[in-house]
Formats: structure tokens, C-alpha cells, sequence
């Protein structure tokens, strides 16, 4: 059976095909030996993928036992723990990655653990780093998109008016346009923050008008 090939490491792979991602988890476990640390990614992905999880943790850890400075180990250990519900270690291993190697991804999927478990408000410890690396690499967009929740859900509005602005300013109309889900966080995130400006502004008149009838 012909397989496709991942391009970067020679390795038959498909995220969306189960029979190609039987095909090579039986190649690997025919003789586990004879694969090379990058082919083993993505027989660890293979394996996630197919629900697999403990066999997925196996061969993370091993990835990770090999190369322990490697962020990139570190975040699918934790991508693992997660996706087993272990979520306290998935914290744990995305913050090691996020603090000794400033991986972007491991700040992402830190941001959306929080998300997931306490809600988008309580991002706000995350708000500078995110901000920091909210453009520029691979993650960029869902770093966007996840600023533009917090700046949703922060009960300080102000605050989360400024991280909107900053948002906002970096996205340019095509981005917006060719993203749906960003479109969407975009509309909801400036319609809160013009009903706030204009309920200030309500106010101030009101307090105007008042020191003029005192007057």
C-alpha cells in the first residue's frame, strides 16, 4: 500500500485517515528499533490521534527522555496529560516549556487549559506574554484570538479595552475577513467595548449637566 510521506521526515502520515495511521503504528511496533527520534513525533501524533493515549505517552516520554531541553517534547507530553484529563501535569509541563524556552506554543495551550478549566478571565496572568508573542510566529492567530476572549470576559473593562485596542491595531482587515471565528471575537469584543465608551460618555453629560443645574 502506497502511503503519503510527511516532507519533513520521510514518514508516511495522515492526522485524518485511519487506515494510513493503522498502517504505520504497525510498521513501528513490527520494529520500534529501527525509528529515528523525528519519525517518532509522529508516531506519538499517530497514536493521539487515534486515542491511543498511553501508547501516545510512551512515546513522548521517550522523545522527551532523549532531548530533555527540547520545548517541543515537553508541550506534547503536556498536550498528552491533557487530552488524558491529567490536568494539573499538563500545567506543569506547559509552563516548563513556556518558562525555560519561551515556546510559543506551550504559552498557547497554557492559555487555553485556562480557558478550558477556569474560564477566559483568568487568562489575565498570561496577558503580558500573549500580548509579547501575539504576532510573528505559527500560534499567532489563536494567541489573537485568545486575547480577544480575555479582553471579553475581564471584569475590569478597562483593561480589557486595552488589550482589545492593541488587538485590534495588529490585525489587519484581511485577516479578519479570511477567519471566521476571529471575524466573530472582532464584532463581539468592539461591540462591548463602544456600548462601555458610550455609556462613560452618557455619564459624563450627566454629571455635566448636573454641575450646571447646582450651579
Amino acid at each position: 500500500m502506497a502511503l503519503p510521506v510527511d516532507v519533513e521526515t520521510g514518514v508516511p502520515f495522515s492526522f485524518d485517515n485511519r487506515e494510513v495511521n493503522a498502517a504505520l503504528v504497525t510498521l513501528y511496533e513490527n520494529d520500534p528499533a529501527i525509528w529515528k527520534p523525528e519519525q517518532l513525533f509522529l508516531i506519538g501524533m499517530c497514536y493521539a490521534v487515534e486515542q491511543r493515549l498511553d501508547e501516545a505517552l510512551a512515546v513522548f516520554e521517550k522523545l522527551h527522555a532523549q532531548d530533555l531541553s527540547n520545548p517541543r517534547f515537553l508541550t506534547d507530553l503536556g498536550n498528552i496529560h491533557h487530552m488524558k484529563g491529567e490536568l494539573d501535569e499538563a500545567e506543569r509541563l506547559y509552563q516548563q516549556a513556556w518558562q525555560e524556552s519561551r515556546y510559543a506554543t506551550a504559552l498557547k495551550q497554557l492559555a487555553v487549559l485556562y480557558v478550558q478549566t477556569k474560564g477566559s478571565a483568568s487568562l489575565e496572568p498570561l496577558v503580558g506574554d500573549l500580548l509579547e508573542y501575539r504576532s510573528g510566529h505559527p500560534e499567532s492567530l489563536e494567541i489573537q484570538k485568545l486575547l480577544l476572549m480575555y479582553s471579553l470576559q475581564s471584569p475590569d473593562i478597562e483593561a480589557g479595552g486595552r488589550v482589545y485596542a492593541r488587538v485590534a491595531r495588529s490585525l489587519s482587515k484581511e485577516t479578519i475577513e479570511e477567519n471566521e471565528d476571529l471575524r466573530r471575537l472582532v464584532l463581539l469584543a468592539t461591540l462591548r467595548f463602544k456600548e462601555a465608551a458610550d455609556t462613560k460618555a452618557a455619564a459624563g453629560g450627566a454629571e455635566t449637566a448636573d454641575v450646571e443645574t447646582d450651579d
